[in-house]
């Protein structure tokens, strides 16, 4: 019987209003996880991790264990702490699910990110990023703009004043995200129009690639997907943003979207899962806008509604994921290198 440790954050994290932090309750995924995997066969333990974490790792080094199923997506209010768990991991040879600890750095770094989707060619929004003391130069950006923090994920730092059109607000909105996140802010062009998720499962060969959509309330502005539309189900921006099944949309943008989708996959290195986020503006060009090499696999997550339309049961994405990091270590189903890598460039 194989064993799997599930590790997950249990340290006390961001100080968020009860309702978000039911949400965000990574406990209630770990039982669940464990329940199903247990159910397939698997030999369970479950490892929460908390400061000083030396104790906990050694704990691990002494645990024989087949696989970690990686539920940790940073440690207390550090989400880039999620790297470094990853980077633990291997340089103690620890299989685990999701993708590697380079992938996640340059993920994590919206602004790496988007000079490589750049480099490789692939459409995204023009952006500028703002260090702490410099002053904005838009260097011939367009309102309206959008600003985020540029080391987040899980929209912290995403709401209804994230949109700008002017001088005023833009400059307000850098300044928060500087002295509450203390970290630099990327400005980009909004892209308003509809938003897509494509959600990808699989290696070598992919075994899903599914687009969804985000619908917006027809009366709610702006339309992004802010913290409290992920996370607070009594806010409005909750009730005005649902995912739902992709409807009229052209084939041929469709399939570009797809294309798109599974080349950032290649070219960040995704491994098991992941995420792909676009907007389609009027000109009809799915522009990249997140990439998300390990999204959020709770039930009801975009990745398990995606599943589910594919025809893949909860308890089977749960299984396959874990399948798919088990397989990989056996030296089946990985992705090459060469062109597909972090950092090369077609000719």
């Amino acid at each position: 019987m194989k064993k799997i440790i599930i590790l997950y954050d249990a340290t006390p994290g961001f100080q968020l209003d009860p309702e978000a932090k039911k949400a965000l309750d990574v406990f209630r995924d770990v039982e669940k996880i464990g329940c199903i995997l247990k159910k397939q066969g698997f030999q369970i333990q479950t490892l929460g991790l908390d400061f000083p974490i030396i104790r906990k790792i050694q704990e691990l080094v002494n645990t024989d264990v087949d696989l970690v199923f990686n539920l940790c997506e940073g440690l207390g209010d550090e989400s880039a702490y999620e790297i470094h768990v990853a980077s633990l991991l291997e340089l103690m040879k620890v299989p685990f699910t999701g993708s590697g600890s380079l992938s996640l750095a340059f993920c994590h770094n919206k602004a790496i990110a988007k000079a490589l989707l750049n480099m490789h060619g692939m459409p995204t929004p023009n952006y500028i990023l703002v260090e702490a003391g410099d002053p904005i130069s838009k260097q011939g950006l367009e309102y309206p703009l959008i600003v985020k923090p540029v080391h987040e994920d899980g929209s912290f730092g995403i709401d209804e004043d994230s949109v700008v059109h002017h001088d005023g607000p833009l400059k307000k909105k850098v300044s928060f995200i500087h002295e509450f996140f203390r970290q630099p802010a990327i400005v980009e062009e909004f892209i308003d129009g509809r938003e897509f998720n494509v959600s990808i499962l699989g290696n070598d060969p992919l075994e899903m690639v599914k687009v969804r959509e985000i619908c917006f309330s027809s009366r709610y502005e702006p339309r992004i997907v802010s913290f409290d539309a992920k996370w607070k189900k009594s806010s409005r921006a909750f009730r005005a943003t649902r995912p739902c099944r992709v409807e009229d949309l052209p084939q041929g943008v469709k399939e570009k979207m797809i294309q798109v989708a599974i080349r950032c996959h290649e070219i960040f290195k995704m491994k098991d899962y992941g995420r792909i986020d676009f907007r389609l503006g009027k000109s009809e060009i799915p522009y990249v806008i997140d990439l998300n090499p390990n999204p959020c696999i709770s039930a009801d997550s975009g990745m398990a509604l995606a599943a589910v339309e594919d025809g893949i049961l909860y308890e089977e994405l749960i299984g396959k994921i874990a399948s798919l990091a088990l397989s990989r270590e056996n030296g089946k189903g990985l992705q090459g290198s060469g062109s597909n890598s972090i950092g090369s460039r077609e000719d």
